[in-house]
């Protein structure tokens, strides 16, 4: 079917949409948080993954004043799938969750599955990946009706559900299914101590939290990496070819770390210290992105177009994060940037598939619509598939 557009969301479940030429990715973010009871929603967007890839942690922002069409029309786009994702997470999960506890769930689910997927390799160690495993089965027992923490065993939960839902595919193919389950078996009775005073057993939101807490210690959890030229300071310091990282854990920071080195990122600000993004157009693929601060410093990096329109993405998402969605971060482009995004807008929508040519004022095409649209506000209504 042409013009649409399928979701796909950590719990399994995939969403379609029905799009035209107006249809933005916000309109698809706002659909889906409305369906799925979310109200934390400056911690959610869409983003996109390449269906053969090898790197499964290669995730891309979509800007969420972006139409549907345009992404649809650029080269490769067949190739790309669309994922609705937490892709700014948050500094505690605790206030998460007394904020927003269906947020915290789609989190939880999502990091789960990340584990799983090994989005978080080669950091996540053996040993942190199977402590995460027995908080997962220990969870999920309780969450299908097994309510004494005693009951809950490796065997019992292997014959139910398979240990591949919990364990990432790596370690039970390089350790021993009896050693996994030795330790999975170790790390749950460890949970008997982990309630809090006066509780007999974890909990299934304390068990989610502990899961969450453990994950947030990894350095990738919620981390964007940009290769830029970069110079930095007041009076612009010279860094050179660098990795900007941008995290809620090491805020704006410089990786000096390479392969065969310790990972140590170097802070350069923290995310709430920004207070201005100015975007310049250097030629037709590079842009110029200056981050300024508080105390008169600024950062000034250098990078292909979309890394730097994804790095604007991020930065102005995390400092809505930071200010508990109350703010946005001021950004202001140059004029041959504004002038490029309106030639943009005046061409003519892509040709997606078959068309009809409607007259009149709209001189656009139509495809798979029921009817041709007549004006902005009937043709920028989304439609949910069943």
């Amino acid at each position: 079917m042409a013009n649409v557009l399928k979701v796909f969301l950590e719990n399994g479940q995939t969403k379609s949409f029905k799009y035209d030429a107006w249809t933005t990715v916000q309109d698809v973010v706002s659909s889906l948080e409305s369906k799925l009871y979310l109200k934390a929603s400056e911690h959610f967007s869409l983003v996109v993954e390449h269906i053969k890839s090898l790197k499964r942690n290669k995730l891309t922002l979509l800007d969420p004043q972006d139409t549907l069409a345009r992404i649809a029309s650029r080269p490769g786009a067949h190739k790309l799938r669309c994922l609705f994702r937490v892709s700014f997470v948050p500094s505690s999960a605790a206030a998460l969750a007394q904020k927003d506890l269906h947020a915290l769930d789609y989190l939880y689910t999502q990091c789960c599955n990340d584990v799983v997927q090994e989005r978080f390799a080669p950091e996540l160690q053996p040993d942190t990946a199977l402590r995460l495993a027995a908080l997962h089965v220990y969870q999920h027992a309780m969450a299908n009706g097994v309510q004494q923490a005693a009951k809950i065993t490796v065997k019992a939960v292997e014959r139910e559900f398979g240990l591949e839902r919990f364990v990432p595919g790596s370690l039970l193919e390089g350790m021993k299914r009896k050693e996994v389950r030795k330790v999975l078996g170790h790390f749950l009775k460890l949970h008997a101590t982990m309630a809090s005073s006066g509780g007999k057993q974890l909990t299934q939101l304390q068990a989610k939290l502990h899961y969450l807490d453990i994950v947030a210690q990894l350095p990738s959890y919620g981390a964007k990496c940009f290769s830029a030229t970069a110079t930095a300071g007041s009076g612009g310091e010279i860094m050179g070819d660098t990795v900007i990282l941008v995290s809620p854990k090491f805020g704006i920071s410089q990786i000096t770390g390479t392969r065969n080195s310790a990972f140590q990122p170097i802070p350069i600000a923290s995310i709430e210290d920004m207070v201005r993004i100015e975007v310049k157009q250097l030629d037709e693929v590079s842009r110029m992105v200056r981050v300024l601060f508080r105390d008169d410093r600024h950062l000034a990096v250098t990078l292909e177009e979309r890394d730097a329109g994804e790095l604007v993405l991020v930065l102005g998402g995390y400092y809505k994060v930071a200010l508990k969605g109350e703010r946005e971060l001021p950004i202001e482009y140059d004029s041959s940037l504004m002038q490029l995004q309106h030639r943009m807008e005046d061409l003519a929508p892509p040709y997606l598939a078959q068309h009809r040519v409607c007259t009149r004022e709209m001189e656009l095409y139509c495809s798979g619509f029921e009817a041709c649209p007549r004006d902005a506000a009937t043709s920028s209504k989304l439609r949910t598939l069943p």
